[in-house]
């Protein structure tokens, strides 16, 4: 999509980061409903084949790699992104320094 076309369209281009974490699968079954399956490219660093996501585009990207969030953006022209990616207390505590990567920088 082209700067002129995205300027006659009104629905964004989304990438959910996080999303088939528990809120992640929510707000994107929500946002396709809102704004349409292909317009929300939703991701996450593990791939779930019997995702609840299967309605939509769907991309592997470790939200710790900004690279390859990058190039998620330029690929699909997303001008909006939702990152619900974080590692929780319990897993956190396991790994710290992975988690503080994620989770805060």
């Amino acid at each position: 999509m082209t700067q002129v076309d995205k300027k006659f369209s009104d629905k964004p281009r989304i990438l959910i980061l996080g999303a088939l974490g528990q809120i992640g699968i929510v707000l994107t079954k929500k946002l396709r409903e809102v704004y349409g399956n292909s317009n929300v490219v939703a991701s996450d660093i593990k791939n779930d084949c019997n995702s609840q996501l299967q309605n939509g585009p769907f991309e592997i990207i470790d939200a710790a790699n900004y690279d390859s969030i990058l190039k998620s953006l330029k690929r699909n022209s997303i001008d909006t992104v939702y990152n619900m990616a974080a590692v929780l207390s319990a897993k956190a505590e396991k790994n710290p320094r992975k988690s503080w990567t994620l989770n805060i920088q």
